[in-house]
């Protein structure tokens, strides 16, 4: 029953995105649709709350970013405050900035919420 909700929803949302020529920059990223295939089902970004985006995309980025920085340097990781404290900030400004992004372009569309597809 979740599984048909969500893709008639997912299946509007994307009928709305192509009916309004949004840019392909606002399909759904590389995580969603990871996240899709084991059955979380997480609103595509233009249609989801500010919230849900800043905490999706700042736990992406809490994630990512120091297993990006570590692996060229293949030496024992130091874990220390400072930069857990830095990774922390960033992940929530990153967080904020692509979450404000998306709710400007859902402004600029006049997209509608996702629960209302």
């Amino acid at each position: 029953m979740k599984d048909e909700i969500f893709e008639r929803r997912r299946t509007r949302a994307f009928a709305i995105m192509a009916e309004k020529k949004m840019w392909g920059c606002h399909a759904p990223p590389p995580l969603h649709r990871l996240l899709w295939n084991m059955k979380i089902y997480l609103p595509l970004p233009p249609f989801a709350a500010f919230w849900l985006n800043v905490l999706v995309f700042a736990s992406l980025y809490t994630l990512m970013m120091p297993l990006l920085l570590l692996f060229p340097s293949l030496s024992a990781p130091t874990f220390d405050a400072i930069s857990i404290a830095t990774n922390l900030m960033a992940a929530l400004f990153f967080g904020l900035s692509i979450a404000g992004f998306y709710a400007w372009r859902k402004k600029v569309y006049r997209l509608p919420e996702w629960d209302l597809l």
